[in-house]
């Protein structure tokens, strides 16, 4: 999922560790992206599922997702939103899936959140504050990464999100 470049670099904010320079990449990705209300959230994750049952695939490593915006529609919040999930092997959807061969962010800045996911907003804020302080260009939106998902109460604070952005050079 992460290769190094040669020229990687950390640089430390108050507890946050910034990867620079890192390729993203995951094969065989099942993507969605559409607007929805948050308590739909669930129902597009059976969708996936069920997908995925049908298609005779499995999730592998851990799904991402990238918000793109928030609109109000006949007093309703929809969130604009991408999930991808990459699979162990390729497969054939309709709209408004897609399966991508490749998902790749290419000189992407990462930061790693570890525990309880309540403390994500301090791990994307840092990954913006680094962004800003060194005048760098965002080229993706931000993607967070489950890269170890909690699967009951007592694993939220074993959880790990990456946050990756792609970066102008």
């Amino acid at each position: 999922m992460f290769g190094k470049k040669s020229k990687s670099v950390n640089a430390q904010l108050p507890q946050v560790e910034i990867q620079t320079g890192q390729r993203i990449a995951f094969n065989n990705v099942l993507r969605l992206r559409t607007k929805a209300a948050e308590q739909e959230l669930a129902s597009l994750v059976q969708q996936v599922d069920d997908i995925l049952s049908q298609a005779g695939a499995t999730k592998v490593g851990g799904s991402s997702t990238s918000l793109y915006g928030a609109e109000m529609v006949d007093g309703q919040q929809l969130i604009d939103i991408e999930l991808n999930f990459p699979l162990d092997k390729p497969i054939e959807v309709d709209a408004p899936f897609e399966f991508l061969p490749e998902f790749v962010i290419e000189n992407a800045l990462v930061a790693r959140h570890v525990g309880n996911p309540q403390g994500v907003e301090q791990t994307a804020k840092a990954l913006q504050d680094y962004i800003t302080a060194n005048e760098l260009k965002a080229t993706t939106p931000l993607y967070n990464v489950a890269v170890k998902e909690a699967q009951s109460i007592e694993e939220l604070e074993s959880m790990i999100i990456d946050f990756c952005v792609g970066v102008e050079n």
